[in-house]
């Protein structure tokens, strides 16, 4: 009898063994599993944001590529008599510039005004020189670069054609509403305008910023006037632009590729 009571012993302890072993190794098994998902899904995650990153990474080569290929052509169209400020951070892109300049070669303006100044200032001041008429006239807010702008065009020599006014921002009533814009009526400016290139005042300032100068300048414009807007692919800008067409139905509107976005808006007055 006690023999067989020590097998029967031997046996439930065997078989506790057995179950603890197996219950271990399927733990370990089930842990490994997690394990690999895990890994899995790491991987997955990593191999998707890498791929991100190399098309985010393409994309800004690609457009590194056409803003120095557009600078290029610029300083080629140009000539400057010295080297172009800088034209990244808040300045005109190099193909903004490029567009403006192909613009006023085609249409041959002989009046270009400015909401804000810089490079901008310069190449429309170059291309009115090489068309041997016309007149820019840049209002510009900030009166230490206004300064700045002033100085750059007596550098580059197109202070004969081109003039930056210090116009600070003062409340303007527009059906109603009050903005903040140009001081526009103390920088004496023609009655006539060809073109408006609209590069501020800065966001900042006031929701729809830019809004005001169509609806300010909307009678000095001429006939066919054409108005070009920088950093168009923000979401004020776009919304503006609605806000125009909705104001001014005899509006064109046209979209150009650009690192910032541009659009070009052309009147057909009646």
């Amino acid at each position: 009898m006690k023999r067989q009571s020590i097998d029967v012993n031997i046996i439930v302890v065997s078989a506790i063994a057995v179950a603890a072993v197996s219950f271990l190794v399927g733990a370990l098994v089930s842990l490994m599993a997690m394990i690999a998902t895990a890994t899995g899904l790491v991987v997955v995650v990593l191999l998707v944001a890498l791929n991100k990153s190399l098309r985010i990474n393409a994309r800004q080569q690609d457009n590194l590529y056409h803003q120095v290929e557009a600078m290029t052509n610029l300083n080629l169209a140009l000539q400057p008599r010295t080297a172009l400020p800088s034209m990244r951070g808040y300045a005109g892109s190099p193909d903004f510039l490029m567009w403006l300049y192909r613009e006023i070669q085609a249409r041959a303006p002989k009046v270009i005004v400015e909401a804000s100044s810089g490079v901008s200032t310069l190449v429309c001041g170059y291309a009115l020189q090489q068309l041997g008429e016309g007149k820019v006239v840049s209002l510009e807010h900030h009166e230490f670069f206004a300064g700045i702008s002033q100085n750059n065009l007596v550098q580059h020599q197109v202070n004969d054609v081109a003039q930056v006014i210090h116009a600070p921002l003062i409340k303007h009533s527009i059906n109603g509403e009050q903005w903040q814009w140009y001081d526009f009526a103390a920088a004496n400016l023609p009655e006539k305008i060809d073109m408006l290139v609209i590069d501020g005042p800065p966001r900042r300032t006031q929701p729809l910023a830019r809004y005001p100068a169509l609806p300010l300048l909307h009678s000095r414009l001429a006939d066919d006037a054409v108005i070009l807007i920088d950093d168009a692919a923000r979401a004020d800008e776009r919304a503006m632009v609605k806000r125009w067409q909705q104001e001014y139905p005899n509006l064109t509107v046209v979209t150009l590729p650009a690192e910032k976005g541009l659009t070009v808006v052309r009147l057909t007055k009646p």
